[in-house]
């Protein structure tokens, strides 16, 4: 089972880098979505439903077999409603509902899963302001009771507090984090406690530094006292696609970087990894007319190996995709999916 865990992570890990989206640094997120919409998980057109087979290869039996299956549902307004996972085996079991008030929030999730044979059941109740801002998260499961509070100022987040509740019933403190902002309205920083039976036991620290698009140039990670323990530099492109990041220790040496190269029409077509200023790997990627990756080509200079992955991918009349196959250097076949959609 572990292998075709293993199988299924990488799938999905593929097909989350498979889209050419924009990562935008200059805004700080909330720590939970308040939407589940269908462009999130790729699909165009006013999708209703889909259910998807996942294949892969049995490296022991060296035949393709089933992985397991997933199907989403969306209502009419294109936010998910219903999703589930199961394995081949049944084993593992994943299954979310949702719901929305009248402004498309999500206001209540009930996961029902089944891991490795044992049940678990979550409960998540979330209640938004004016603005649309998360203000409260109450999360339960196995007994546990978890609580969320956000506070803004107009619509930026200014501090967190997270509670559980203990076996006397008792709201105890064990996460704080408050927010700073420049006058720009860019998140400038944070400063995140971490407590054990509501006593104090750690303290990060992270100060953020623009440029004047809007970009993250630095991020400073910092103790207590304010002492530097490492940080990040970012450089972009004249598309505000991120093009480096250097990460250096303490003493300001520079530790690791990656660098990004993009073609025309704004896709990665090559990273490369850097062990302080030696390159080690690189990753190079072909796409289609779609934007997906048809190509990966990867090098590691140290071992002085070079591997490819193929993809393929068959599409509907609304350029989703309904096949997926993925193939190692040799052109054998690892992994595929075969999806249904149906649309309003």
């Amino acid at each position: 089972m572990k292998y075709f865990k293993k199988l299924l992570f990488c799938s999905m890990l593929m097909l989350a880098f498979v889209a050419c989206n924009k990562e935008d640094k200059t805004e700080l997120k909330q720590s939970e979505p308040k939407q589940y919409s269908r462009e999130d998980y790729g699909y165009k057109g006013d999708v209703k439903s889909s259910y998807e087979e996942s294949y892969g290869l049995n490296y022991q039996t060296g035949e393709i077999q089933v992985i397991g299956s997933t199907s989403l549902e969306f209502n009419k307004q294109g936010f998910l409603s219903d999703f589930k996972y199961s394995s081949a085996d049944g084993l593992y079991v994943y299954q979310s509902k949702f719901a929305y008030n009248d402004r498309n929030e999500c206001i209540t999730r009930k996961d029902d899963n089944l891991i490795d044979g044992e049940k678990s059941h979550i409960d998540e109740i979330s209640e938004y302001d004016k603005n649309g801002n998360c203000i409260s998260i109450i999360r339960q499961y196995d007994g546990i009771s978890r609580y969320t509070y956000n506070k803004y100022k107009g619509n930026n987040l200014v501090s967190t507090e997270v509670y559980e509740v203990n076996e006397n019933g008792d709201k105890i403190l064990e996460e704080k984090s408050t927010y700073e902002y420049s006058k720009s309205g860019f998140n400038t920083k944070i400063v995140a406690e971490y407590y054990e039976n509501g006593v104090p036991v750690n303290t990060d620290v992270t100060e953020n530094e623009y440029d004047d698009k809007g970009n993250v140039i630095c991020m400073k990670f910092l103790d207590l006292n304010n002492n530097l323990l490492s940080s990040c530099k970012y450089k972009y492109n004249e598309n505000d696609r991120e093009i480096e990041c250097a990460v250096f220790n303490s003493d300001g040496e520079l530790e690791s970087k990656l660098e990004y190269v993009y073609n025309e029409e704004d896709c990665c077509v090559e990273n490369r990894s850097y062990y302080k200023d030696t390159l080690n790997s690189s990753t190079l990627f072909k796409y289609d007319e779609h934007k997906n990756i048809l190509e990966c080509v990867r090098i590691d200079y140290e071992m002085a190996t070079k591997e490819t992955d193929y993809y393929e991918y068959v599409y509907d009349e609304h350029d989703n995709i309904i096949e997926y196959y993925s193939y190692d250097s040799n052109r054998n076949l690892i992994t595929s999916y075969k999806r249904t959609i149906t649309y309003y």
